[in-house]
């Protein structure tokens, strides 16, 4: 994996991170990790090509999200891409009904 591909893997993982918590956008993003938006901005705009995400960062947000560092850093596949947009609809539908 080579660099952008690793920042694609990132964005994609917070993006995914912040659907599942129900964070609306990375203003709300930045004041729970106290990371700025301009950065958050940069780490979900992969085609920017500013580097990488520091490691603070990444355990800051990790923990915020309830997962571990390395699971930012791992591509998911598309069953298991699959699998979780099955999951968030069943508990949604499931919320719904109660």
């Amino acid at each position: 994996m080579n660099e952008q591909e690793l920042r694609e893997v990132i964005a994609g993982n917070i993006q995914t991170a912040m659907e599942r918590m129900g964070v609306k956008s990375q203003a709300e993003l930045s004041r729970l990790a106290n990371i700025p938006q301009t950065t958050l901005n940069i780490y979900m705009s992969p085609q920017r090509p500013k580097g990488l995400p520091n490691l603070k960062h990444l355990f800051t947000l990790s923990k915020i999200f309830g997962m571990e560092t390395w699971e930012l850093l791992c591509p998911a596949s598309e069953a298991e891409r699959r699998l979780m947009r099955s999951m968030e609809e069943w508990m949604k539908a499931q919320r719904g009904s109660g």
